[in-house]
């Protein structure tokens, strides 16, 4: 009776583990995959697709409706992507719906990827995500296999929200905010201890000192220089 017991005991206790074990990779994965948000801005003339910071590589691969591959970036460094609506020879795309395929590759180096659908007219230029279910037959063996484990977060221009970006196109860093000045303060941010050190104002007139600068460099306070100031 005892021995039974124990066993019992035991192959309950493994399969609480076991239930355990799976609902905490479930929701590992859950907020993995909820945190790789990629936001998409439409324009006349382009698309711009920005991933968070932890992201160190992004592609692009745009396919036309018979499953050809039009335009291709390979994979590149950074989390900024701009493509122009060209082809791979410079182009304009012609009016037509094209299939959009995003890889974005992490610092851990795990690929991941996210399907949408681009509508090129005279007038307008729409994006949306896409499910691999709606790709025509040749789009589909183009592409392959897709697990879409990116949410593609398609933002209206101008509508962007209050927000300060930091970014790297392959080429240069950047540090942007989406409206109002940029400040560098220095304290307790968290308490709301902190206090400003330097503004940079809509206008590009940069204060140290100062919350209202007047001209490109203004200053309040002692200035030293040793070489001296060179005028041009």
């Amino acid at each position: 009776m005892n021995r039974t017991l124990v066993i019992v005991s035991a192959l309950g206790l493994a399969l609480l583990l076991a239930v355990c074990a799976v609902a905490q990779e479930a929701r590992e994965t859950t907020q993995s995959v909820a945190a790789t948000i990629v936001t998409a801005t439409v324009s006349s003339d382009r698309l711009r697709f920005a991933a968070p910071n932890r992201v160190a590589q992004l592609r692009l691969e745009v396919y036309s409706e018979n499953g050809q591959k039009l335009f291709d970036t390979e994979q590149r460094g950074g989390n900024v992507l701009d493509w122009h609506l060209q082809d791979g020879t410079g182009a304009p795309l012609t009016d037509a719906a094209y299939l959009c395929l995003l890889t974005i590759k992490d610092l851990s180096g795990r690929l991941r990827q996210t399907l949408a659908s681009v509508q090129v007219s005279a007038q307008t230029v729409t994006l949306q995500p896409i499910l691999p279910g709606r790709l025509t037959t040749m789009q589909a063996q183009a592409v392959g296999p897709i697990e879409q484990d990116v949410v593609l977060k398609v933002i209206d221009p101008g509508a962007a929200e209050a927000a300060t970006v930091i970014a790297h196109d392959g080429s240069e860093a950047q540090l942007t905010r989406t409206r109002g000045a940029l400040t560098f303060r220095i304290g307790d941010f968290f308490s709301g201890n902190d206090k400003e050190q330097m503004r940079l104002t809509e206008g590009g007139n940069l204060g140290i000192g100062t919350t209202k600068p007047k001209v490109k460099l203004d200053v309040a306070g002692i200035i030293r220089a040793r070489e001296g100031f060179m005028f041009s």
